[in-house]
C-alpha cells in the first residue's frame, strides 16, 4: 500500500506540493 501511495505522490508531485503548502 505504501509503495502505491509513493508512486501516486511521484506521479502527482504537483498535487503533493499543493497539499504540502496547505499543511
Amino acid at each position: 500500500e505504501r509503495l502505491m501511495e509513493g508512486a501516486k505522490l511521484l506521479k502527482c508531485s504537483e498535487f503533493g506540493d499543493a497539499i504540502i503548502k496547505n499543511m
